[in-house]
């Protein structure tokens, strides 16, 4: 039997996001600011204020408590994968353990930095609810997608509430599935076919 080959990018994902659950962090920040390692937060701060206390203990990723004032552009948490190169039909995909008091949705993107940043949303949000659960996100790269193309330096981000927000993520995978594999989240269209 043949072992499986992952993306180097999931590898990459895997060994960052098992860092982070090796180690206990506290802080608060009220701009853009690295949590611990590979995690950063990031925060307008010219429309809006966001006052962000997080800790992790060990074996969890973050529990993230923000107050927001004003209008924030973007509150964003964005765990850096590394270098990588995605495939036209490649399946991107995050499963988060999470809960939230209040609620609230999450935006996953991955964004890719070539010269300029650019993100690729996937066409599923995470939404967190009172009660700890498991979500999945999945997006299939298609032609026209910013993910696809030469080589960068990736990122997973998640669009936060632009409003106060309690969040806990107590674990946190990304995987990739290769395009040769077939998989695909959506339906073929004319775009899918785009180079």
């Amino acid at each position: 039997m043949t072992a499986a080959v992952l993306h180097p990018i999931q590898t990459s994902a895997s060994a960052r996001i098992g860092g982070l659950r090796d180690v206990s962090f506290d802080g608060k920040i009220s701009g853009d600011a690295n949590l611990h390692g590979p995690l950063f937060c990031d925060l307008d701060s010219q429309q809006g204020t966001v006052d962000l206390s997080f800790n992790s203990g060990h074996g969890e990723i973050a529990s993230l408590n923000a107050k927001v004032s004003g209008s924030p552009r973007w509150v964003v948490l964005r765990l850096e994968l590394g270098h990588a190169q995605l495939a036209k039909g490649d399946v991107l995909g995050v499963s988060l353990r999470g809960s939230s008091k209040t609620g609230a949705t999450l935006q996953p993107h991955l964004r890719m930095v070539r010269g300029e940043m650019r993100d690729t949303r996937f066409k599923d949000a995470i939404r967190l609810t009172p009660e700890t659960t498991t979500h999945v996100a999945m997006h299939t790269i298609l032609g026209g997608d910013r993910a696809y193309g030469e080589p960068g330096h990736a990122a997973l981000v998640f669009g936060m509430p632009k409003a106060d927000f309690h969040i806990q993520i107590d674990d946190l995978q990304f995987f990739v599935v290769g395009a040769a594999h077939g998989l695909r989240t959506d339906l073929p269209s004319l775009v899918s076919f785009a180079v």
